[in-house]
């Protein structure tokens, strides 16, 4: 399964900015370890770092920690709908494995199937009908430049 294969350097090298949510939910889903949450909180710590004290707690935690500062964390932050961190994490393995040219329509399958045959890449899957005649690759390349000005610039 490829979205296993998917580790810390992959999932947060393309997107750089993610909410304590987010992370949480790529956690709970076994996209990303416990080891990656620390690597992350480790990255992003300077002296600007909103709850520095928590993400310096996080960055030093064991394993068995994460969760609760994690909880701490995502108490801090605005709530965020689980549709839209969904959204975030099924785009991630999608421009990963466009920009990594990786066998997208592969990912792109099994993205489908793991998130419950989401309705927004649907038009990305090969078997899939689609309505506005371009080609599979036009519509990945429609779908990779909407979801870099979403989630990355």
């Amino acid at each position: 399964m490829f979205l296993n294969r998917i580790f810390y350097e992959e999932s947060f090298e393309l997107i750089k900015k993610w909410s304590w949510s987010e992370i949480k939910y790529g956690l709970e889903k076994s996209f990303i370890t416990c080891e990656d949450v620390i690597l992350y909180a480790r990255n992003i710590l300077d002296e600007d770092t909103e709850d520095f004290d928590l993400v310096l707690n996080l960055s030093i935690a064991n394993e068995n920690e994460v969760a609760d500062v994690l909880i701490s964390l995502i108490s801090n932050e605005k709530t965020e709908d689980d549709n839209i961190i969904r959204s975030k994490w099924i785009f991630s393995f999608v421009y990963n494995s466009f920009i990594k040219a990786y066998d997208i329509s592969q990912v792109i399958d099994e993205v489908y199937t793991t998130f419950n045959y989401p309705d927004e890449i649907s038009m990305l899957v090969g078997y899939m009908p689609c309505e506005d005649c371009n080609t599979i690759d036009e519509r990945i390349e429609q779908y990779i430049k909407d979801g870099k000005i979403m989630w990355i610039l």
